[in-house]
């Protein structure tokens, strides 16, 4: 359409007897030595329109008017936030007398930075791949490393792209006696001690360094016992865990012969589960050791809600003949476990 436009300017120009020639200059408005589409943009934008970027689109239904940045950004500046390119690190060597051999150590760090358009990254300082340039929305990697939580450290065990802590939460922060309930008060109880003196608990039980503590629902909910970005399972993070490891089933969570105390499990998985039990208020406090159950038991508060006040758990049996999902009510004290994805 163009071409035919300026064909047929030329033609009226030829035919008011203007030779090409003649007005050389007048139509050769960006003066390339040719008559093209963009002198006959400039040659009409005499009347009411124009192509100031000379782009061969008038100004008036031109997206941009310039050119865009690597952005995408019409007549942006570029690309304008920071990102780490590639991080450095010098080494060197030093040969130790007394233990005659070389000994390399860290000499140097350097980290290169790059302009980008934006920078998507993982803003979690605790993750493996925290870059403090980055904005909300990239993928943090997180390496499986011990969970420290209220003073405590906690072992930790990596199973697939997970990460769990292998023995029971032991928080203190209050103790209550075994028959003491609520659904709505936070509930701290340990197996072998049925006192509140905390001090005293510590020194006499002989359960709560491998047990752990006993917590209702609530106590989950409001002591912050999996700290980010650590947090409390789900039925199916406990039923994946017990899959990854057939055919062993759940006896691969048990701890085994050589751990202490003992146990009969094969602990393959590394994660330590004893048959801590669980306290049910206003009766036995039922566990391995009471004989209040045919076979002992392990049990853990997960995430998933069911009808109120009862909750969900998951529970392995010293039994090489079950592992499965049960629901518990609130008051209830049951053991706590937890995980984290390695990438998220």
């Amino acid at each position: 359409m163009k071409k035919v436009i300026l064909t047929m300017v030329v033609a009226v120009l030829a035919a008011s007897g203007m030779a090409q020639s003649d007005c050389g200059e007048l139509l050769d408005a960006n003066q390339d030595g040719l008559i093209g589409v963009e002198d006959l943009m400039n040659l009409l934008s005499h009347f009411g329109d124009s192509d100031l970027d000379f782009d061969g689109v008038f100004d008036s239904v031109d997206d941009c008017v310039g050119e865009y940045d690597e952005c995408g950004l019409c007549n942006g500046p570029g690309p304008l936030v920071l990102a780490i390119d590639s991080i450095l690190v010098v080494y060197d060597s030093l040969y130790v007398d007394s233990i005659g051999s070389w000994t390399i150590f860290e000499a140097g760090l350097d980290t290169l930075l790059h302009l980008v358009c934006e920078n998507p990254g993982c803003t979690d300082v605790s993750a493996m791949n925290f870059d403090p340039y980055a904005e909300e929305g990239g993928q943090c990697i997180y390496s499986c490393e011990p969970m420290s939580s209220h003073g405590i450290t906690y072992d930790a065990v990596q199973v697939d792209d997970q990460c769990w802590i292998s023995e029971n939460i032991r928080y203190l922060p209050e103790l209550s006696p075994h028959n003491i309930q609520s659904e709505t008060d936070p509930i701290a109880q340990v197996y072998d001690f049925d006192g509140t003196n905390i001090d005293s608990c510590l020194i006499a039980s002989e359960y709560y360094d491998s047990w752990g503590v006993h917590y209702n629902y609530p106590a989950v909910l409001s002591w912050d016992l999996c700290p980010s970005p650590w947090r409390l399972p789900s039925q199916n993070d406990w039923n994946n865990l017990v899959n990854d490891y057939n055919p062993e089933g759940h006896l691969n969570l048990l701890a085994g012969p050589g751990d202490n105390p003992p146990y009969i499990g094969t602990n393959s998985s590394g994660m330590t589960v004893y048959a801590a039990g669980q306290s049910q208020p206003n009766g036995p406090y039922f566990s391995y050791e009471d004989g209040g159950w045919a076979t002992p038991i392990a049990f853990f508060w997960t995430t998933d809600t069911h009808t109120h006040p009862w909750h969900g758990t998951f529970q392995v049996s010293a039994s090489s003949t079950y592992q499965g999902n049960s629901i518990k009510p609130i008051n209830w004290g049951l053991s706590v476990r937890c995980v984290k994805d390695l990438e998220n």
